[in-house]
């Protein structure tokens, strides 16, 4: 075993108390060598070797940006898959296309505006004004009583005035909706956008979807839940003359 493992039937593993590169004088780790000569060894094939700089992609003909040990992203991934740059599907010709990361602007993008950005490259007023009233520039001033209109961070639209001292609040589409029922909506009611635009609060996109509560309700419940509710339309959807039906009293 010894003559066939060291070609001598006397000889065994060599012990190394020191790194056997050189100059080197650090412990020994494995196969002769220190810790970093032997990382060195294993990652490059060489315990003296180091990482080589390519200018572009080792695959040949490849005009790519370097991604990792010179090769790029494409030619990298098969060399790990299939051991060869070139096998696997074929890779689509490079276009001159790179990424690039936008860099952060230091300042408002409005002119002789100094403040930091705070989104979009505006600074917090000027991104206010943007949003309010489209323009960063634009300063819109209200007549006293008037309400404003605005799009809330759910992509709706809210309206705001004063009422009797009192702020009111309310989604654009709710109200839109109201308008059209000649009442207003229940709780359980949600107004839906037929089109999936939540700024378009046109009629004609808006619908009412009924979200009854508690979820799996025995018949009669849902019985008297709608009829007490939905008297008009349940009889319209029967052909009940709703003239000649007493009214119901839940």
């Amino acid at each position: 075993m010894r003559w066939r493992r060291y070609g001598d039937p006397l000889g065994g593993k060599p012990r190394y108390e020191e790194c056997t590169v050189d100059g080197c004088d650090v412990k020994h780790y494995a196969h002769g060598w220190c810790r970093a000569h032997y990382d060195r060894w294993k990652h490059y094939g060489d315990p003296l070797g180091g990482p080589v700089h390519y200018d572009k992609c080792r695959a040949g003909d490849c005009e790519r940006p370097i991604h990792i040990q010179g090769w790029c992203s494409p030619h990298y991934y098969r060399v790990q898959q299939y051991g060869d740059p070139h096998a696997g599907t074929p890779i689509k010709p490079f276009r001159g296309r790179e990424r690039r990361w936008a860099k952060a602007p230091e300042k408002c993008s409005v002119e002789d505006c100094g403040k930091a950005p705070a989104a979009r490259g505006l600074c917090t007023k000027h991104y206010y004004r943007w949003r309010v009233n489209g323009d960063p520039l634009k300063l819109k001033t209200r007549a006293k009583g008037e309400g404003t209109r605005y799009v809330n961070n759910q992509g709706y639209v809210v309206l705001k005035w004063m009422k009797k001292g009192v702020e009111v609040t309310v989604l654009e589409h709710r109200l839109v909706m109201e308008q059209v029922l000649g009442r207003e909506l229940y709780p359980f009611e949600n107004v839906h956008h037929k089109n999936g635009v939540k700024t378009d609060n046109d009629p004609g996109n808006l619908e009412v979807w009924v979200r009854s509560q508690p979820a799996g309700q025995r018949l009669e419940d849902q019985i008297r839940f709608y009829a007490s509710h939905y008297p008009a339309e349940l009889t319209e959807a029967l052909g009940i003359d709703a003239s000649r039906t007493p009214t119901f009293v839940p």
